[in-house]
């Protein structure tokens, strides 16, 4: 049996509803990482702009490993711009490059570089050393952590004697980098 005021309020409600403004949709999530992470890492974006503007700062790269950066991307860069040499960055050289990921990265890098370091001068080859100074005092901090954890699981008395010298060895260093 047909209810017509069943039908009329199913009605109504669909009429009701054309004319309210609907709730904004939600957008899917961004694929895109927080920037909470990259802005902890700031730091070494700023040293890879300025080597990768100004050939004469590379030197202060020269004690870095590529493991004291975070992320692979900004892994790669540092030897992208190890392999730059004494050579200045072109468009032909970016173009070449087969990573649409590192070309993106080194764009970024080129805008944060002519943002913060337009110019040249001697301030700048101070702030790329005290930039690279902090990625190894990291390197050596995550290292010295990484030997603490090892000796608590060491049970051989001279395997963890040999820890121990390395681990006093690291934190020398540190001490030492950030005279």
């Amino acid at each position: 049996k047909f209810d017509i005021q069943a039908a009329k309020r199913e009605l109504d409600a669909k009429l009701h509803k054309l004319h309210e403004p609907e709730a904004p949709k939600r957008l899917k999530e961004s694929k895109a990482k927080s920037g909470v992470q990259s802005a902890k890492f700031m730091y070494q974006d700023r040293l890879l702009a300025l080597g990768l503007t100004y050939p004469e700062l590379r030197d202060t790269l020269i004690k870095l490993e590529p493991s004291g950066l975070e992320g692979a991307l900004r892994q790669r860069l540092l030897e992208f711009i190890r392999w730059l040499g004494a050579r200045h960055l072109t468009d032909d050289i970016l173009e070449k490059l087969q990573s649409d990921e590192l070309r993106v990265k080194i764009r970024e890098l080129q805008f944060l570089s002519e943002q913060q370091y337009a110019d040249y001068d001697d301030s700048l080859y101070y702030e790329a050393s005290k930039l690279s100074k902090q990625v190894i005092i990291e390197t050596k901090t995550k290292q010295k952590d990484e030997l603490a954890r090892a000796m608590s699981d060491q049970i051989d008395p001279q395997k963890r004697q040999a820890t121990n010298e390395q681990y006093k060895q690291l934190i020398h260093e540190i001490q030492e980098l950030k005279r």
